[in-house]
């Protein structure tokens, strides 16, 4: 491919040397004070949390507000694990920038790709071919940014969305975003656990978005007590969040969020590289609900805006799918009954399972 041709020679050397690495980092984690003790005990009564910084996906941020000490540049950076999202094209475009950034690094950084990989897209909209080659090129730059964890995009929650993704050796884990409804941000999926060619997938389970006291879009204290609800249980899917970090809160306003976590207790904050190996090791892979697959992303229209309800039930709702008339109409699907091959029926007032059969909601 031309696009891999173009690619300068110290992208390749680092590609196969990296001088930093996720996985180093994870090793020399730094957890607060009074987590220091049994930090690797599996059973312990503890919520962990891991906090993504967004929107590294854009290029004029990551040259400008990224490097203010409003975020990367804070004086307090390595306080707290974060991961922030890097745009894997860095790589190429601006290596010195990507440079740089990797030697700040501290042992409670990493950097993780943004969505949806090498650069911004859906990669379930790309023909045949384009998204295998999509796929190589965000693994190889990757593996030159020492990425392990990939953030990707859904237009609807679906494995055609990961399947050339999830392939790909330098990926390692997936944080999952899919566009529902606007007042859940980029948590529609509600921390839900999947697994794919052996590759976890979790989705966010909540945003630092505004100063909201509840529900999915929420400022510091209303995290804090939002993430008070969830078990405090390292067995469980339901005992691990990621919470992503938006511009509208800075890196202050997460190490706040932090403390105050600590202050309560029952809680550990780590990297979420290290959530996701904890999550998978600690509950022997356990899962929550199965993304779907079949023809129905392309018969639903733009942007239905599905969800999952996060209450421990597999009941996707995708709130706007275009019904025969043209007008957006609510549909759902119990996930636990049928996941494979749907699609929506004439009217598309029905999810039909493989069978042709209207999968109960």
């Amino acid at each position: 491919m031309a696009f891999f041709a173009n690619l300068p020679n110290d992208v390749y050397e680092e590609v196969n040397e990296p001088r930093y690495s996720a996985t180093n980092a994870r090793e020399e984690v730094v957890v607060f004070e009074n987590e220091k003790e049994n930090v690797q005990e599996e059973e312990r009564d503890v919520h962990t949390v891991a906090f993504i910084m967004s929107d590294g996906d854009n290029l004029q941020i990551l040259q400008n507000d990224f490097v203010t000490e409003r975020f990367f540049n804070s004086p307090e950076r390595g306080h707290l694990p974060v991961s922030w999202s890097y745009a894997p094209c860095m790589a190429v475009l601006m290596p010195n920038a990507l440079e740089w950034a990797r030697s700040q690094l501290t042992a409670n950084d990493t950097l993780s790709a943004g969505p949806s990989g090498i650069g911004y897209a859906f990669p379930q909209l790309f023909p045949q071919g384009v998204d295998q080659a999509h796929a190589q090129a965000t693994s190889l730059l990757m593996r030159a940014s020492g990425q392990s964890l990939v953030n990707v995009i859904g237009v609807v929650p679906s494995r055609e969305s990961l399947s050339q993704l999830v392939v790909q050796d330098a990926i390692k884990s997936v944080v999952y975003f899919t566009f529902g409804p606007a007042s859940m941000g980029y948590s529609a999926l509600h921390g839900n656990v999947d697994m794919q060619q052996g590759v976890p997938v979790v989705a966010p389970r909540l945003n630092l978005w505004g100063e909201d006291a509840s529900g999915d879009e929420v400022g510091v204290q209303g995290l804090v007590d939002e993430l008070s609800t969830m078990p405090k249980n390292a067995n469980l899917t339901s005992g691990y969040s990621i919470v992503v970090v938006t511009p509208s809160h800075n890196y202050s306003d997460v190490v706040r969020a932090g403390e105050m976590l600590m202050e309560q207790g029952g809680f550990e904050v780590v990297l979420p590289e290290v959530l996701i190996d904890r999550l998978v090791a600690n509950t022997g892979g356990a899962t929550d609900c199965p993304m779907p697959t079949g023809a129905w992303a392309d018969q639903a229209g733009d942007l239905p805006k599905c969800s999952l309800p996060g209450d421990g039930t597999c009941v996707m709702q995708c709130t706007r799918v275009v019904g025969d008339g043209r007008v957006p109409v609510p549909v759902r699907c119990d996930l636990d009954v049928c996941h494979e091959d749907l699609e929506l029926s004439e009217d598309h007032l029905h999810f039909l399972c493989a069978d042709g059969a209207v999968c109960p909601s």
